[in-house]
């Protein structure tokens, strides 16, 4: 599997705080990182521009669920 630097990544310390959207869009890509399915997705697209695809779906995700949780309020 190729490595972040591989992606055109460059590794950086955290920032300080996360957002409650980027706190949904970490639980958002677990379930898409644990799925066999994906697994095999991302061997075929190449696990860059997969990985690519999957964190802005997961963005996404995190949009919408804000949005609904407006919608709660």
């Amino acid at each position: 599997m190729p490595s972040l630097r591989d992606c055109g990544a460059t590794p950086r310390p955290a920032e300080p705080g996360m957002t409650l959207r980027d706190y949904f869009a970490a639980k958002a890509i677990q379930s898409v990182l644990l799925d066999p399915y994906f697994s095999k997705l991302a061997k075929e697209m190449g696990h860059c521009e997969f990985a690519d695809d999957a964190a802005e779906s997961a963005y996404i995700v995190a949009g919408a669920m804000l949005r609904a949780r407006e919608v709660q309020l």
